[in-house]
């Protein structure tokens, strides 16, 4: 939003034309959202894992397919140990997907 203010301003220095200036902005804004969706929509994914806590580190898991130990749960991904490797899953796909849990969590 910062870039479509700052290109708005510029455009309006350069030319007259108030119109041209608010849609090269909002061009500018439109582009931004898009590109950045999928960062922020892991972003918060991975705030309501962090809150919510449906999995712990520790925790033997299922999720979108892919079996292991939780090593790790950040805000961007959640990041399974298995036999072989270690996968990192994106928050949302985390949350949107069926999990499950092969060992009740400690109280």
């Amino acid at each position: 939003a910062a870039y479509a203010v700052i290109l708005s301003a510029v455009v309006s220095l350069l030319t007259s034309n108030v119109a041209a200036a608010l849609t090269a902005g909002s061009f500018a804004g439109l582009v931004m959202g898009l590109a950045t969706q999928s960062v922020i929509g892991n972003a918060v994914a991975g705030a309501f894992l962090m809150l919510s806590r449906p999995v712990r580190v520790g925790d033997n898991i299922t999720v979108a397919g892919n079996s292991g130990q939780v090593v790790n749960v950040t805000l961007m991904h959640l990041v399974l140990s298995t036999e072989d490797s270690e996968i990192m899953i994106p928050s949302s796909n985390v949350v949107t997907a069926v999990l499950v849990r092969h060992n009740s969590p400690d109280p």
